[in-house]
């Protein structure tokens, strides 16, 4: 009898078939397009595609290098295509598995006009010294994180197609039809293959939450809780609600025998509560967001403050960005802050930068220019806790754009300003930050704010 499998696991599978009979050959690009709510499904198949089991012919590289800038990005790749190959190298084999060598080594003397040449070349040639069978290929998955490169990305992914890619290479993008990065390179359908899986991640969440033992209250959580995250993903505010609540009346008889169970409570009136606001129903909104509060204010004392301040945090973030979307900046920025300071004790930094940049936002929106000031400012300094690769790709270069339009040097000098944004995001940084003005994509919120755009929409976060 084969081994039982689990919904991802099949659903693994699924995409693998679907790829397996993709037109390829054709193309020198494949885009994968997909829901906002496919994300993670789509990223857990791009690392299935690694497997040395996998049920793939093709050889696929996964890069997550950052796009930061269309001169660095080629380098970034070819060092981390250096990386892969000296790492399979050194790699010993499972039983019964022949070792192979690569015979490669990256040529970083290649200099162009065309920033895509660096990589394409080194790929190219990658590509010549494998033993590849007649219909396999190289599939360079590029997951590019990114913060507000959308046309400089297009720029760089238009220069690689003037390029001649190996036709035993072919490049695999995703696309999130919310995000929008790629709408235009698929214009180019002779080089660029549209590819739509099916993914349904909430039926493959509601399979898996179903598996376990029936008398265990966790099951049944699970249960109800894929359905209401599948209810919110449908927009059905009654049956999100209907399996939101039953997920609370679930945790809550759980909680004297494990007080864990209150974080579970604290989640589900946070997604609740942005769907009663989603429907127009401000009122029961913030009663749940007060709600999802006051139960987060418990939890320091029950898990330990590091971890039980990120909880309350999170709740915290919810009302403030609810506020937001009223345009109560007077009564989100102290929200906004408090957030802050509690992910700060939890370590939680990335969450921390943006609650302060949001407080910086709400404050200066509401006429208090120091204490938007102060806030950013504190955003700034929460930076130096991530490292430059990551920080990349949060919303760093909205604070110092911010920053910019603010009397900063009360706080810092030009130099450690212009230092630190050069440091991460380049020589370019200026041009970076003032891009984010320019981003035809963005809906602008609030045209008349002076500073910067709109905020992260938490409720899709």
């Amino acid at each position: 009898m084969a081994p039982q499998t689990n919904p991802v696991q099949q659903r693994m599978e699924y995409l693998a078939d679907l790829w397996n009979n993709l037109p390829i050959h054709k193309h020198k690009i494949i885009c994968a397009t997909i829901d906002m709510q496919d994300v993670e499904m789509m990223n857990a198949f791009h690392w299935y595609m690694l497997g040395l089991d996998a049920p793939f012919e093709d050889i696929a590289i996964l890069f997550e290098s950052v796009f930061a800038d269309i001169d660095a990005y080629s380098l970034a790749l070819v060092e981390e295509l250096e990386g892969v190959v000296n790492t399979w190298n050194a790699m010993e084999m499972p039983s019964g598995m022949d070792k192979i060598t690569i015979d490669w080594k990256p040529d970083y003397s290649i200099s162009d006009k065309n920033k895509a040449r660096l990589f394409v070349e080194n790929i190219n040639e990658l590509a010549a010294k494998l033993p590849l069978e007649k219909h396999q290929y190289v599939i360079a998955n590029l997951l590019m994180p990114h913060v507000s490169m959308q046309s400089r990305i297009t720029s760089w992914m238009l220069k690689l197609l003037e390029l001649e890619l190996s036709p035993k290479v072919k490049i695999l993008i995703t696309n999130i039809k919310q995000d929008k990065t790629y709408d235009e390179l698929l214009s180019y359908s002779k080089d660029v293959y549209n590819w739509k899986p099916d993914i349904d991640t909430p039926n493959v969440i509601s399979q898996t939450a179903a598996m376990g033992d029936p008398s265990d209250p966790g099951t049944g959580y699970r249960s109800c809780f894929a359905k209401m995250i599948k209810a919110i993903g449908k927009q059905d505010y009654k049956k999100s609600i209907e399996a939101g609540e039953k997920c609370i009346e679930i945790a809550t008889g759980s909680v004297e025998k494990d007080p864990y169970w209150i974080t579970q409570i604290v989640v589900v009136q946070i997604a609740l509560s942005n769907e009663d606001y989603r429907n127009k129903k401000e009122k029961e909104a913030f009663l749940r967001a007060d709600k999802a509060i006051a139960n987060g204010a418990l939890v320091p004392e029950i898990i330990g403050k590091e971890l039980g301040g990120s909880v309350l945090g999170q709740a915290q973030l919810n009302k403030a960005a609810l506020l937001c979307y009223g345009k109560k900046w007077e009564e989100a920025y102290p929200i906004f802050a408090e957030a802050a300071g509690n992910f700060v004790k939890s370590h939680i930094f990335i969450s921390a930068l943006e609650a302060y940049r949001m407080a910086g936002f709400c404050a200066g929106k509401e006429g208090d220019s120091d204490e938007a000031l102060e806030n950013l400012y504190k955003g700034f300094q929460i930076s130096e806790n991530i490292d430059n690769k990551t920080l990349r790709t949060t919303t760093f270069p909205m604070l110092v754009y911010q920053l910019k339009k603010m009397d900063y040097e009360k706080y810092l000098s030009e130099q450690e300003l212009e230092e630190r944004a050069q440091k991460v995001l380049g020589e370019n940084w200026e041009e970076t930050i003032d891009s984010l003005r320019k981003r035809p994509d963005i809906d602008n919120l609030y045209e008349d704010n002076p500073h910067i755009i709109e905020p992260v929409n938490y409720q899709t976060s």
